[in-house]
């Protein structure tokens, strides 16, 4: 069932006006229940997510993981995983789903969200072959372009008079190509589209000097080395489908790693020293210990996973 939900989510600081700015926030979602529809249960579940959305957007735009930028351009596809998750909603046997948010900064109306729209456009793929004379056209939003292979086979053949036999041969071949077309645009397809699809990415190393947090988002592939660091805030935060390592590092932190999203952590030798959690997993995020000091306790919540020392 579809359901409504909006209203005032606070206020934020400003570091440019040195004021605090009051931000909205409208949005739609869809909620399927156990049991026969009962109309008193949509207030609470409104009243879970607005939580929910408060929650987790003040604390990210607090640390400066979300600007007014992000919320005003609906750059934060990420955090919506982790707003369903601190709802607590799919633990009360509510399954969420094509959660959809708006927000209004300052008194201005919210603008169309379109984060959703641009992965869509960065996910198509698109072909075009020429085989035996013909021009074929595929995307892997459209599919093969039939009309224009009609078209065209149909003028080819009223050129030619022994057609039948040209337009057999043609067929065969055509029939090759869109098999192995099929597949190139199936195989990129799937890799655009699934985070946890082998990638072609390599990681990189990291600059950071420990001397403030570290965040890793979208798809970076990241490598931490040797680093010693000690902070009064998280130290590190992963999001979206980051794939972080680090190798002999040493943090001290209130929270040591906060991983969320569809991320992953490796974690090789040094040691975590987290006075509220030395490593915080949600959503679907993965962390691995191997070789390292734990001091503090880890928390995996939701099909987060986390795996040694």
């Amino acid at each position: 069932m579809a359901l409504q939900i909006g209203g005032p989510i606070g206020s934020f600081p400003d570091r440019v006006q040195q004021r605090d700015v009051p931000v909205v926030v409208f949005g739609t979602v869809d909620y399927t229940a156990a049991g026969p529809p009962n109309p008193q249960m949509e207030p609470w579940i409104q009243a879970q997510l607005m939580n929910a959305i408060k929650n987790v957007v003040g604390q990210k735009m607090m640390t400066g993981q979300l600007t007014f930028r992000h919320l005003g351009t609906g750059d934060f596809a990420t955090v919506l995983p982790e707003i369903i998750q601190a709802s607590g909603l799919e633990q009360q046997g509510i399954r969420i789903g094509n959660l959809a948010l708006q927000f209004g900064i300052d008194g201005h109306r919210p603008q169309p969200p379109q984060q959703q729209q641009q992965q869509q456009q960065d996910h198509i793929v698109e072909a075009r072959i020429h085989v035996g004379g013909l021009n074929i056209n595929a995307s892997s939003d459209r599919g093969l372009d039939t009309q224009g292979l009609q078209n065209q086979l149909k003028d080819k053949a009223k050129s030619q008079v022994i057609w039948w036999g040209i337009g057999c041969g043609i067929l065969f071949v055509v029939a090759l190509g869109i098999v192995g077309l099929g597949f190139y645009i199936w195989h990129s397809a799937r890799v655009a589209m699934d985070p946890s699809a082998p990638s072609s990415r390599s990681a990189k190393a990291s600059t950071w000097d420990g001397k403030s947090p570290f965040t890793c988002a979208g798809s970076d592939a990241v490598t931490i080395s040797g680093v010693k660091a000690n902070l009064s805030s998280t130290a590190i935060t992963t999001t979206g489908s980051c794939a972080l390592t680090l190798v002999d590092c040493d943090i001290t932190a209130p929270t040591a790693i906060d991983a969320a999203g569809a991320s992953s952590v490796t974690v090789t030798g040094g040691s975590l020293n987290g006075s509220t959690f030395a490593v915080k997993a949600g959503a679907a995020a993965k962390v691995t210990l191997a070789g390292t000091k734990v001091t503090g306790k880890t928390q995996a919540q939701g099909a987060a996973k986390i795996t040694g020392p």
